[in-house]
C-alpha cells in the first residue's frame, strides 16, 4: 500500500460499517511494518484510531487490529499508544478484557463488570495452607478433590456448622478441613492398597482354599468409598477435638485415624454392614487408640531397635547395681545410727541405737551399742565390736522386691570359706518388719561351735 493512500484507509478505519473497518485493518498490518509509511501513518492521527478499534471491536476486527499493533511495535514505533490516558469506559474495556478468567466464559462487558474475583482469604478459611491450593492436590490428585467436594455437597449442613465452629476459635486451633479430607483420601487409598495391581493376587489365592481367602479376594467396603471417606473425616474432627490437638498436631491426628482405619476396616469381615462400620467409626474410645497406637509403637520399636535396646537395658542394669553397691559401700564407710528396738528397753536390751560402721581397708564392720545417737559420730576405736567380713558366706535380706531381683539379692552368697565351725551370717532387714521378735537374736549362738552375728539396718534402698 501506497502512503498516498493512508488518508483513505484511517476514513474506513473510522467507518461504521464492520465489514469495511474489517478490510482496512486486514490491509494496514500488510503495511505497517514499513517504518516510512508507519510514521506517516502515526502523523496522520492512526494510532488513535487503531487504540478505538483494539478497545471496542471484537472477533476477526479485534485480531487484525492486534497484529497490526505488534508489527508497530516490532520496528519500536508506536509505543506511546501505551503512554496516552484512555477515558475511563476504555479503562474498565481493558482491565475486564485482559482477566483471562471472563474471556473463557465469553461473558460480555457487563458481565464482567458484574463478576467479583475470589478472595484468596476464603482457601485458608476452608483449610489450605496457601492462597494457590493447587499443589495440595497433588498427593491425592483428583480422587482427593472429588471426595471434598462430595463431601460438601452431600453434608452441607455439617460442612457449614463445621467451618463457623472453627472461625471461633484462635488460627492455630482451627481444624484444617480441607487439608484433612485430602488426608483421609490417602489413608483409604493406602489401605485398600488402590495403586496395586490384584489380578495376580487374586489368581494365587485362588489357588488356595476359596473360602478362607474370600475377605481377601472381595471387599466390598471399597464400593462404599463415599461414605468411608465421610465417616473417616468425622472421626478426624472427633479425635481434634477431644484431644485438643493444634495446627501442629496434624500429622499426629492422621495417624490415629489410620490406627482407626486399620482396625475398623482393616478387621471387618465382608459380611458386616457399612452402617455398623460408620457407628464404630463414631464411637471409637481415644484411649483404646492411643493405647493400640503405644502397642504398635512398642513393635515396631522391638522389631527395628529389640536387640539393641535389651543390649542398653543389661547395660544400664549392669550400671545401676554397680552404682548402688559402691553408694552402700560409701555408706558404711561413713558410719551410720540403726535404731535396734521400737520396744521399751529391758534389762536385757538396755541400749537401743546401734551404730555401724566400715574400716577404711573394708575388711572389719565395726558396731557398738549406745543409749542415744550422740552429736558427734563415733571413731572405730569406740566400736568394740565388729565383724570380720572375710568369714561372711552370704547376707540374707527380707526387703520385698521383684521376682527377679529377689532371686538375686535374697540369697546371695558372696562368699565361702572353709572353717571347723559354722560360719556366720550377717542379717539385713528393716527392723520395723520384725520389732516383735525376741532380743536374744541379737545375742551370740555357739550351738555350732562357732559365732552368728545378725546386725540390723533400715531399708538398704534409702539413702545412708
Amino acid at each position: 500500500m501506497d502512503q498516498a493512500d493512508i488518508p483513505s484507509l484511517l476514513s474506513r478505519l473510522n467507518s461504521d460499517e464492520d465489514a469495511m473497518r474489517k478490510m482496512a485493518v486486514f490491509k494496514l498490518q500488510s503495511s505497517i511494518n514499513d517504518p516510512a509509511f508507519a510514521d506517516l501513518f502515526i502523523s496522520s492521527g492512526g494510532l488513535t484510531i487503531l487504540r478505538r478499534l483494539i478497545m471496542s471491536t471484537g472477533g476477526n476486527t479485534l485480531a487484525y487490529s492486534l497484529q497490526s499493533l505488534t508489527r508497530l511495535l516490532e520496528v519500536d514505533m508506536g509505543w506511546e499508544i501505551f503512554e496516552s490516558a484512555p477515558e475511563k469506559k476504555d479503562k474498565e474495556s481493558t482491565v475486564n478484557g485482559t482477566r483471562t478468567e471472563e474471556l473463557a466464559e465469553g461473558g460480555s462487558g457487563n458481565a464482567r463488570k458484574g463478576s467479583r474475583k475470589h478472595n484468596p482469604e476464603k482457601w485458608r478459611r476452608l483449610g489450605f495452607e496457601t492462597e494457590s491450593p493447587a499443589w495440595e492436590f497433588d498427593p491425592t490428585g483428583f480422587l482427593g478433590m472429588m471426595d471434598l467436594t462430595d463431601y460438601v455437597r452431600k453434608e452441607e449442613d455439617n460442612f457449614q456448622k463445621m467451618l463457623l465452629e472453627q472461625s471461633t476459635r484462635p488460627l492455630h486451633e482451627r481444624c484444617p478441613i480441607a487439608t484433612a479430607s485430602l488426608a483421609c483420601t490417602a489413608i483409604l487409598y493406602e489401605h485398600f492398597e488402590v495403586e496395586k495391581s490384584d489380578v495376580e493376587d487374586a489368581k494365587s489365592y485362588l489357588v488356595l482354599d476359596g473360602m478362607k481367602n474370600y475377605d481377601k479376594i472381595f471387599r466390598p467396603l471399597l464400593l462404599q468409598w463415599s461414605r468411608l471417606h465421610t465417616a473417616s473425616l468425622h472421626a478426624f474432627f472427633r479425635l481434634w477435638k477431644s484431644t485438643g490437638a493444634e495446627r501442629e498436631d496434624f500429622d499426629k491426628v492422621a495417624e490415629l485415624v489410620r490406627i482407626l482405619i486399620d482396625q475398623v476396616v482393616g478387621l471387618a469381615p465382608r459380611t458386616k454392614d457399612m452402617l455398623e462400620i460408620e457407628e464404630e467409626l463414631s464411637e471409637f474410645e481415644y484411649s483404646r487408640l492411643r493405647e493400640m497406637q503405644m502397642e504398635l509403637l512398642e513393635l515396631s520399636f522391638e522389631d527395628e531397635w529389640g536387640q539393641h535396646l535389651h543390649q542398653v537395658r543389661d547395660e544400664l542394669k549392669h550400671e545401676a547395681l554397680q552404682f548402688v553397691k559402691e553408694q552402700r559401700i560409701r555408706c558404711l564407710l561413713s558410719g551410720a545410727w540403726f535404731p535396734r528396738t521400737t520396744l521399751k528397753p529391758t534389762i536385757e536390751n538396755p541400749r537401743p541405737w546401734r551404730y555401724i560402721k566400715l574400716s577404711h581397708n573394708r575388711r572389719y564392720l565395726h558396731y557398738a551399742d549406745f543409749d542415744t545417737q550422740t552429736t558427734q559420730n563415733p571413731t572405730l576405736d569406740a566400736l568394740l565390736d565388729k565383724i570380720d567380713l572375710s568369714t561372711i558366706s552370704s547376707v540374707i535380706s527380707n526387703v520385698s522386691a521383684t521376682d527377679e531381683s529377689s532371686s538375686i539379692s535374697s540369697t546371695s552368697t558372696l562368699k565361702t570359706t572353709s572353717h571347723s565351725h559354722a560360719p556366720p551370717h550377717v542379717r539385713v532387714a528393716r527392723w520395723a518388719a520384725h520389732a516383735a521378735e525376741s532380743d536374744a537374736d541379737y545375742g551370740g549362738d555357739e550351738s555350732a561351735g562357732g559365732t552368728r552375728g545378725r546386725v540390723w539396718t533400715e531399708d538398704p534402698t534409702a539413702e545412708c
